[in-house]
């Protein structure tokens, strides 16, 4: 994982890039971006994921579904423990996962329609 600080006088927004290393994802690029509110520790930072990606837990808006970014977000929990969060992701995909929109119905429309177009069904 990398973190960039674009803004060295705005450390509450940054990005965060996460190359998996094996699974599904290996080899793959993804971009997250983070803004800490002002309820920080005792609201989770807002997180989007900006690589286009099809994935079961991240719609295609970006939003995440990853259960400490919504309800079982505790202030003990940290930036870490997002970034661990996210990582397994990659690793672990949950269909279906509660807030994902239908994503893997989408996505699997997506894939089957590109096979298509290129004679590959």
């Amino acid at each position: 994982c990398e973190i960039d600080f674009s803004d060295q006088d705005d450390l509450l927004h940054f990005r965060l890039l996460i190359c998996p290393d094996e699974g599904f994802y290996k080899g793959g690029k993804f971009v997250f971006s983070f803004k800490v509110g002002q309820g920080y520790p005792h609201d989770p930072p807002k997180v989007k994921c900006e690589t286009m990606v099809y994935h079961p837990n991240i719609d295609l808006e970006g939003n995440v579904c990853l259960n400490i970014l919504r309800e079982d977000w505790k202030p003990v929990l940290t930036i870490n423990s997002i970034i661990y969060g996210l990582q397994y992701l990659f690793l672990v995909t949950t269909a279906g996962a509660p807030g994902a929109g239908g994503t893997p119905v989408v996505a699997l429309g997506h894939i089957l329609g590109a096979l298509g177009d290129l004679g590959l069904h």
